[in-house]
């Protein structure tokens, strides 16, 4: 438990529901929380989520690397969001960084864009020069 030590425990990536997260948070079991936005729901349950380990002064890191392009929406919006990860394994990082138009990292620092939504497009440039594998059933 994230009380116990001086070492800084990240966790609470399985808990899919709000109920799960608030006993890890009421026992101090992490210093950094990290629910997932699909495993938890989406935006709505993900923000409840943070609000309550807000309550209990903990940060917020998502869980997720799959999804940066949703985490960092996330993580921009609150006092207490503290990073976003953008690599999967067996994937370059530069992926995230030419997937969409105007969605840059530099410097580490994902750039976001002021467009409604996302404000996510693909860069259909990136994309046509990306190979794509076909199982054959």
């Amino acid at each position: 438990m994230a009380n116990n030590t001086r070492i800084a425990i990240a966790g609470g990536d399985g808990e899919h529901s709000i109920h799960g997260c608030g006993q890890i948070l009421e026992k101090g079991g992490v210093t950094y929380l990290q629910a997932d936005i699909i495993g938890v729901g989406g935006f709505t349950n993900w923000r409840s989520v943070s609000g309550l380990a807000e309550a209990y002064h903990v940060d917020v890191a998502p869980h997720g690397a799959s999804f940066p392009e949703l985490n960092a929406h996330l993580v921009a919006a609150l006092p207490h969001g503290i990073s976003v990860s953008t690599s999967t394994p067996g994937q370059p990082p530069e992926v995230w960084s030419r997937l969409y138009q105007d969605f840059g990292i530099e410097n580490g620092r994902i750039q976001l864009t002021s467009k409604p939504g996302l404000g996510l497009e693909f860069d259909e440039d990136f994309l046509s020069h990306c190979q794509v594998a076909r199982l054959e059933s």
